[in-house]
């Protein structure tokens, strides 16, 4: 038996003994442990050697998502600070917006350059989460769809022409 098998042989004679009346006897507990422990060092030492190594373990996240998560909670605390003391919020006009204002503004933000995400953390309390994801995503494959439309028309350059 090698010293991890010793080791946890040690520890479960010790924890059998903090049992008290509950305890097994030193022998019937020896003879389990005889008995298992080389199936399960070998099953472990198994799965061990087939683990896969850094190619498979998932990718740490990006800057860009955490820097998103970051902006995302930074608004969400001061929204909350705001709510609490009674302050108002300048940058928001307390009016109903007509579906149409939001879908120009969603373009607006998404032409700037903002992800479906950010522009949705960017109507969060004004229109439904859903709804602007929706018309964000939908605006920015368009968006992408006339960019590489464009890109594979090529237009002739100046020295071509002449």
């Amino acid at each position: 038996m090698d010293w991890g098998g010793l080791f946890i042989a040690s520890y479960l004679t010790t924890i059998n003994k903090e049992l008290g009346d509950n305890a097994l006897q030193d022998r019937i507990l020896d003879q389990v442990f005889d008995t298992y422990w080389p199936l399960f060092d070998k099953k472990f030492k198994s799965v061990i050697a087939n683990a896969p190594v850094g190619g498979d373990i998932e990718p740490a996240r990006t800057k860009d998502d955490i820097l998103t998560e970051i902006l995302y909670t930074t608004r969400t605390l001061e929204k909350r600070i705001r709510q609490i003391e009674g302050g108002s919020d300048s940058f928001r006009v307390d009016r109903k917006f007509s579906e149409m204002e939001i879908i120009e503004r969603i373009a607006l933000l998404i032409d700037k350059g903002l992800s479906p995400k950010e522009v949705a953390m960017e109507f969060e309390g004004i229109a439904p989460f859903e709804f602007v994801m929706g018309m964000a995503t939908q605006m920015l494959d368009k968006s992408k769809f006339r960019k590489s439309k464009l890109e594979k028309m090529q237009m002739p350059s100046y020295s071509t022409i002449v």
